[in-house]
């Protein structure tokens, strides 16, 4: 599990929900698959040993997982590689190489996660978007924050129920 950094909210805002999210289609929860069984082995008293489950068993809902920490609250994600292999694959390359955990050239500190979309349906909130800008102090204004653009990968070529 990967963990963003924290939350600038910005006014007109109504509610938080997740970074980036798109309206897919959701599939049924499913129960982990097993894919290898795990070898006998024989467990004396007192001892302890690690099994790794990750190889024995294949979540059918998922491939990865993240978890965003705001100044609300923690919101933890799964991530469908299985249907959208490039664009998790993208979306980790971006947290797994630090673009979201830049220092803040003004005050030393790290810079802030900056949600900078919002949108509702029927007046009802329903998806907010990151990932594009961190928050940075304003040199002209220090008690204000500005979007400081992430430095992009290439794009991703678009996948099935999504929109790059």
């Amino acid at each position: 599990m990967h963990r963003l950094s924290s939350l600038v909210l910005l006014s007109g805002l109504q509610l938080l929900v997740a970074q980036s999210i798109w309206a897919l289609t959701v599939k049924p929860n499913a129960a982990p698959v097993s894919t290898t069984p795990v070898a006998d082995y024989q467990q004396y008293l007192e001892t302890t040993r690690v099994i790794d489950l990750a190889t024995a068993f294949k979540d059918p809902d998922a491939t990865a997982a993240v978890e965003v920490t705001t100044v609300l609250g923690s919101m933890k994600f799964t991530l469908d590689g299985e249907t959208t292999p490039l664009t998790v694959a993208n979306f980790l390359n971006y947290v797994n190489s630090g673009r979201y955990y830049k220092t803040d050239p003004t005050n030393g500190q790290a810079a802030l996660l900056f949600f900078h979309r919002s949108a509702t349906s029927s007046g009802v909130p329903f998806l907010i978007q990151a990932g594009g800008y961190i928050g940075t102090v304003n040199p002209s204004f220090p008690t204000a924050v500005q979007a400081t653009e992430v430095v992009a990968f290439a794009p991703v070529r678009d996948e099935p129920f999504i929109s790059n």
